[in-house]
């Protein structure tokens, strides 16, 4: 499961406590069962684009309905944000290719050793 976001923030918005309250949802994610990898990527025109990657929707659901992830989303949508959007998707279809070695089709841990977050102790115990 791959799921997208993206937002635009509020000019008046509090740098520093947003900050903390983004430290605190990786934080969170990275113990989420399920949780394989997360990454930020932001283009010329400033635009950021988070892509997290899960094992299944069932810890998609577990992410999104973390009671402190809850409370952050209404703080977000008072506080901190103009506007955001996500996407949740199923992958159809993966593979890697590298010259030399072909293709691999089996991405969970190159994903998650490209990741900016590491799964915590208690989520890789939960999905071994």
């Amino acid at each position: 499961m791959v799921v997208l976001f993206s937002g635009v923030e509020r000019p008046d918005m509090d740098a520093k406590e947003y900050g903390r309250a983004s430290a605190r949802m990786r934080e969170i994610v990275a113990s989420t069962p399920g949780f394989i990898s997360f990454n930020t990527y932001s283009s010329a025109d400033g635009e950021e684009l988070v892509v997290a990657r899960f094992d299944s929707l069932e810890a998609v659901e577990a992410w999104r309905n973390h009671p402190e992830h809850v409370a952050t989303q209404e703080k977000d949508r008072s506080t901190w944000s103009q506007e955001y959007w996500a996407q949740t998707s199923e992958s159809v279809r993966e593979y890697h290719w590298t010259r030399g070695e072909g293709y691999e089709s089996e991405l969970r841990e190159m994903f998650k050793a490209r990741s900016e977050i590491q799964p915590s102790s208690s989520a890789r115990q939960a999905t071994e």
